[in-house]
């Protein structure tokens, strides 16, 4: 599965999961979602694995990522 950065999970709108920045970040601390960090310019930033029970165990698509409005 694809490392999601959590404004790419907010995209996808999966069932069961929070709708804020903050939310989804909680929930990855209280779940230990594993995740890689990347570096930019920006500073660095998490890519998470979303777990399977959130994309009903099935791998996203990379459309979905790009047009956010398909529903998996």
């Amino acid at each position: 599965m694809k490392l999601l950065s959590i404004a790419e999970i907010l995209k996808l709108q999966l069932p069961g999961m929070p709708r804020s920045r903050e939310g989804v970040r909680s929930r990855a601390n209280l779940e230990g979602w594993s995740y890689k960090e990347r570096s930019g310019s920006g500073g660095t930033q998490k890519l998470y694995l979303v777990p399977a029970r959130y994309t009903n165990g099935s791998l996203i698509p990379l459309d979905v990522l790009r047009k956010p409005h398909l529903k998996i």
